[in-house]
């Protein structure tokens, strides 16, 4: 082999050398893109995952809110007897002894429409009309906001026993 044949077989092993670096050098620069692609896909994805854990909180503050604010099932259940025990005195007619028991029944559960209604039919019965209109416009008060919409929207909701509410979140 003569000198310009190893010459430029010499020349050619560098220009691949050359080339091969440069290829080299191509695969770690798409590397570096591809990883940080993946990178950015799990930060979003944590980022994601943040956003709901902070939204999971929001409804936890949300829901100790209404707990604190809800009768606790005792409660609501001895509200119930007492204004239950003040219909079965209404229909004797102890319309005092009605009223003293549904008095009870709101100090219990102070929400409870059906004991502010009974009182107010029991007023009504002895005869303090003004009162039970008085009760009664309470009730409408609470109540007069919802519109047909909105009670074809609450048959649709699924009822929650907030005594018994758990919430699991699976985390993997």
């Amino acid at each position: 082999m003569n000198l310009t044949s190893k010459l430029e077989r010499e020349k050619a092993l560098a220009e691949t050398l050359k080339e091969t670096k440069e290829l080299n050098s191509l695969m770690r620069d798409y590397l570096r893109v591809a990883m940080d692609k993946e990178s950015a896909h799990h930060f979003e994805r944590k980022t994601e995952i943040n956003t709901i854990y902070a939204e999971l909180e929001t409804i936890k503050k949300q829901l100790a809110e209404i707990a604190v604010h809800t009768p606790s099932k005792e409660l609501r259940t001895l509200a119930k007897a007492y204004n239950n025990k003040g219909i079965s005195l209404d229909s004797l007619g102890q319309y005092e002894k009605a009223i003293e028991c549904y008095d009870k029944a709101l100090k219990f559960n102070p929400d409870d429409n059906n004991a502010v209604l009974n009182k107010g039919v029991a007023l009504d019965q002895m005869g303090n009309h003004e009162e039970a209109i008085e009760h009664y416009d309470q009730i409408i008060s609470n109540l007069e906001p919802l519109t047909e919409d909105d009670f074809e929207y609450l048959e649709e909701i699924p009822q929650f026993d907030l005594d018994n509410l758990e919430i699991k979140i699976p985390l993997g």
